[in-house]
């Protein structure tokens, strides 16, 4: 076990994450999509940590066109994303809803899919309290001297396609 999930480990670090953000800079959708597919196939295996809704979810998007799909989250549970174009958003969100409900109907009423656009990626804020970039943001005090920032809510174009499972 200690084995594969250092394989997932360095996979993701070393092979996944650089070759996505090639992918992204060269805008191919095809690698893209095939790294996604390594980082779940991989994250399955190594970490052993999906539920049957989370190993499902992203096989099925990828057949029904997605650019690229993986469950994330805590593990045992968590959450799915799908990658589409824009245009396509709303369309393959009501069939991917449909599908899974076909699929696992026991979830239907708890289930929840929606659209959104991706963030802007992972970023460091070194601002005081005051500072602007705090007027930007929602921070929450965990304990003294810490503090969790969060964006504040911005309405964006849809590009991605989320899906949280329900818990039993």
């Amino acid at each position: 076990m200690l084995q594969q999930r250092f394989h997932q480990f360095y996979s993701e670090n070393e092979v996944v994450v650089p070759g996505v953000a090639e992918a992204l800079a060269k805008d191919d959708s095809l690698r893209l999509g095939e790294l996604v597919d390594l980082s779940q196939q991989e994250g399955d295996i190594g970490l052993q940590n999906l539920v049957p809704e989370t190993r499902w979810l992203p096989a099925e998007a990828r057949c029904l066109g997605a650019v690229c799909s993986s469950a994330f989250g805590a593990g045992f549970g968590g959450s799915c994303y799908a990658l589409v174009p824009r245009p396509q958003a709303q369309a393959f969100r009501s069939v991917w809803r449909t599908a899974y409900v076909k699929e696992f109907p026991d979830r239907a009423s708890t289930c929840e899919f929606f659209v959104t656009a991706p963030g802007p990626g992972a970023i460091e804020i070194q601002a005081g309290v005051g500072s602007d970039v705090a007027k930007r943001c929602k921070f929450e005090v965990k304990e003294k001297g810490a503090a969790r920032a969060a964006p504040v809510a911005r309405k964006r174009p849809a590009t991605s396609v989320l899906q949280r499972p329900a818990k039993k």
